[in-house]
């Protein structure tokens, strides 16, 4: 009757050691042939901490929403939740991630302002990580649902970078208008700057002129 608790340290034990391949297939035997225990969470928990670990995320996410769908009630759900959101928000994929969430109807799990939180960091992400334009689809599609959103600013500041970087100067340009017009906050002075200066390479001299003399005045 301890075969599967030994089974389960064993494969804890591999971990410990680097020895993953061998773990994993103490915890796979587990999660096949001990679904009535609660060793099969268990076991699922550490092979989604195995995959991503090993940048095998799509394995990972697997992983965890077997335990969210199937055990939902279980002492691993939370991790499995923390884990699956943690991996969304890397992928900038947030959106994604609150979708399941709404499906497996645990919405009340993020207020409306964390929502809009996690929506954000995620785009941040991709823009900090150098992924530009994973980071314009991200950071586009949160201005979309959030316009006027207590981000909104740095969103728009970060959009108009990631532009300039894909070679699109002219939207990059729009993007650093919109901080502009919004007037507050730490981006607007380097946003005036940089529509002044895409302005005047595109000899639009008219507007290159308002971005040089807002500066002027911040």
């Amino acid at each position: 009757r301890y075969y599967p608790e030994v089974m389960y340290e064993l494969g804890r034990t591999l971990v410990q050691n680097g020895q993953n391949e061998r773990a994993m297939e103490c915890f796979s035997e587990l999660a096949n042939d001990f679904r009535e225990t609660n060793y099969y969470t268990r076991s699922l928990l550490e092979m989604g901490l195995i995959s991503f670990n090993r940048n095998e995320t799509d394995k990972a996410i697997g992983f965890y929403k077997r335990i969210l769908e199937e055990h939902p009630m279980s002492p691993e759900a939370q991790s499995a939740l923390a884990g699956l959101e943690n991996i969304y928000q890397e992928r900038g994929e947030a959106e994604q991630y609150l979708a399941f969430i709404d499906k497996l109807g645990i919405s009340s799990a993020k207020s409306p302002d964390e929502r809009e939180l996690m929506i954000f960091n995620s785009a941040e992400k991709q823009y900090l990580s150098g992924n530009y334009p994973s980071a314009v689809a991200s950071l586009t599609s949160f201005l979309n649902r959030y316009p006027d959103g207590a981000k909104s600013s740095q969103a728009c500041f970060y959009l108009g970078e990631s532009l300039q970087k894909t070679g699109k100067p002219e939207q990059a340009r729009d993007a650093y208008l919109k901080v502009m017009e919004k007037g507050a906050g730490s981006f607007s002075e380097l946003a005036t700057l940089n529509y002044a200066r895409i302005s005047y390479s595109l000899q639009d001299y008219t507007e290159a002129l308002k971005g040089y003399s807002t500066l002027s005045l911040i």
